[in-house]
């Protein structure tokens, strides 16, 4: 994943566990000690597709395989607001508990919640689909050596990404999800056109094409126009396009 931007110079966060550590000599007053390990050094975390918060579509991506090339890192600020207090003495009041700790961690969404992914660019050599959108990115190669067009961006996804209640999510077998490619034609000079092709199979869709007077939120503008699709039930929503000030 390369050529990431993140458009601030400076993130500054705080978090309940973020303290400023101060050591003191009173006594402790209380002691944590974990079952697994009967108080000794705690056992490798394990990842586990059951543990409660995990979302029914758990996918494990092993980390170590991934890598990120940003064109510019921001600079990341922990913010302290509060202290705490490190107690290393212990007495005869101190209270000892012990946890059973298996180790086992999940990587879940936040809360369970199915998280809204982004829209990103990638060349439209890098995409691979088959049938209707493959022939559509046939159409885009192609159109990108006549003179006029400077680049081509292209963006491509499943219509799961914005519902999985609606029928029109899904192919006739009800099993496949309907995917969508969507072209940032870049034009000389300074003009873009997005145009936006979604499966069909045997329902009648038109292929959008469509001017953003605001390139800078266009990511905003393709998740409402891919939710009233979706909502209309497989038309384009005319009134929707209007409203947002979308030339089509």
């Amino acid at each position: 994943m390369k050529n990431k931007q993140i458009p601030y110079s400076e993130i500054s966060f705080t978090h309940p566990e973020i303290m400023q550590i101060e050591n003191s000599g009173e006594a402790k007053r209380y002691m944590l000690h974990s079952k697994s390990s009967n108080g000794s050094q705690q056992n490798e975390l394990t990842l586990d597709e059951e543990v409660e918060g995990t979302t029914d579509n758990f996918d494990l991506i092993e980390m170590d395989n991934q890598v990120h090339e940003y064109v510019k890192l921001p600079k990341v600020t922990k913010v302290r607001r509060k202290s705490s207090i490190k107690r290393d003495f212990e007495d005869k009041n101190t209270r000892k508990r012990f946890i059973d700790d298996q180790g086992k961690r999940a990587t879940a969404d936040v809360g369970g919640n199915t998280v809204a992914k982004g829209l990103e660019n990638k060349s439209l050599y890098d995409i691979q689909v088959q049938g209707e959108l493959g022939e559509f990115i046939k159409v885009l190669k192609a159109l990108e050596n006549y003179s006029e067009v400077r680049s081509i961006d292209v963006i491509q996804g499943s219509l799961k990404e914005f519902s999985d209640a609606k029928r029109f999510v899904y192919l006739s077998d009800g099993v496949t999800e309907s995917k969508y490619v969507i072209a940032e034609i870049n034009l000389f000079p300074n003009k873009v056109v997005s145009v936006i092709e979604v499966e069909r199979e045997d329902r009648a869709l038109s292929t959008l094409i469509c001017f953003l007077n605001h390139q800078q939120g266009k990511s905003f503008y393709y998740q409402q126009i891919l939710f009233g699709l979706i909502d209309s039930h497989g038309t384009w929503d005319i009134e929707q396009l209007q409203f947002y000030n979308i030339d089509f």
